[in-house]
């Protein structure tokens, strides 16, 4: 695989990790202003939730340096 092909897909993964996350910012408040946020069950799912927009952020992050440091890998430079 070539360097360009490599930093379009990683490209793709951190595009793939901001739409999830926004996805799940959604749900959340959704969740949140229909229904009793004061049943176990919604407190349970709304901390998971939470817990996947925490880590595709996390995502993200690596994702993004992983394209920096491609981008600036000499190696198979077009």
């Amino acid at each position: 695989m070539e360097k360009n092909e490599l930093l379009k897909h990683v490209k793709e993964a951190i595009n793939t990790e901001e739409s999830a996350t926004t996805i799940y910012y959604e749900h959340l408040y959704a969740l949140a202003s229909k229904i009793n946020t004061d049943d176990p069950f919604v407190k349970e799912l709304q901390k998971d939730v939470k817990y996947l927009i925490k880590f595709n952020i996390q995502h993200k992050k690596i994702c993004e340096d992983i394209y920096q440091q491609i981008k600036q890998d000499a190696a198979n430079d077009l």
